[in-house]
């Protein structure tokens, strides 16, 4: 199967047949979820998990079982490996206490950390993908984490425009602030921003984990309510250059078609003045404090 990267043109391609393999559990009740207690043999072996006192699991990491980049390819460069961020597997992302985010962004930060080891990666992306309209083909929570050899356009972007000067301010934390950007592609989009300096996952100490975690589990119940599918991107520095970390919350309840395609431009159809009231701080904190 072909599994190669090309940088030239209008935006980089990975090309990946493996990834057409890839079993899709939404609504198949009969096929073994991999990610369960009990199937830990269905994956590659780990290299990383967390641990109860009684010594069942709680976070596992392992190698992507369809990686679109490999260690042991010099054509597709890279690690591509699943955070599996619970044990329960009907238990989303934003029904997991905050205690326990915390900790799936530490895991994110330790392999974050493992991956700028190597200096043949240039960027690391993390990002999840809840819903099979956001990409996830197993339901049980799970999260992503990509090395690649190259800087992509949008970190490129954010290392010479940051802090986003467009943006409607919609509550602050102690370490984070939370915003509508005037320019969203998807309705209800919201951005996490740090206020203290923060460029890489594994630089942050547990309080500004803990009230990033409570922030992100607020915002998700909210986009639960409006919709079943939503995507998390985290941005972080690459192996050159600096940003400071930040997220962005990618509720899927719009669609892109044919005009998005084709111009790179994009209609949506909830503006930022909604979406800052949508996040209203009573609401999203409503079940989290």
């Amino acid at each position: 199967m072909f599994n190669y990267l090309w940088l030239e043109g209008e935006f980089p391609v990975i090309i990946s047949e493996k990834r057409a393999t890839r079993p899709h559990l939404h609504g198949k009740r009969k096929i073994s979820c991999p990610f369960c207690p009990g199937n830990e043999d269905l994956t590659p072996n780990e290299v990383l998990r967390r641990t109860a006192p009684d010594g069942s699991w709680y976070v596992r990491v392992v190698p992507n079982a369809y990686p679109f980049v490999r260690p042991d390819n010099p054509d597709a460069y890279g690690y591509h490996e699943v955070v599996v961020e619970t044990s329960e597997h009907n238990k989303a992302f934003h029904e997991l206490s905050a205690g326990h985010i915390a900790e799936v962004i530490e895991v994110w930060g330790e392999r974050e950390y493992y991956m700028y080891g190597d200096k043949k990666i240039k960027y690391v992306s993390i990002f999840k993908n809840h819903g099979a309209g956001a990409g996830a083909s197993i339901p049980h929570a799970h999260s992503q984490i990509a090395g690649i050899p190259f800087v992509p356009p949008r970190v490129k972007y954010r290392l010479e425009n940051y802090p986003p000067s467009q943006a409607i301010h919609i509550f602050s934390g102690e370490y984070w602030s939370v915003a509508a950007p005037k320019t969203p592609r998807f309705a209800y989009e919201v951005h996490i921003y740090p206020q203290v300096s923060i460029n890489h996952l594994y630089e942050m100490k547990y309080r500004h984990r803990f009230e990033l975690a409570q922030i992100l589990k607020g915002i998700l119940q909210r986009v639960s309510e409006v919709v079943d599918a939503y995507n998390v991107v985290v941005f972080t520095s690459p192996q050159e250059g600096n940003i400071p970390v930040h997220f962005e919350v990618c509720p899927r309840k719009n669609k892109h078609a044919g005009f998005e395609l084709g111009t790179g431009a994009y209609v949506v159809p909830v503006s930022p003045e909604t979406t800052a009231k949508f996040y209203d701080v009573d609401v999203v904190f409503r079940n989290v404090l």
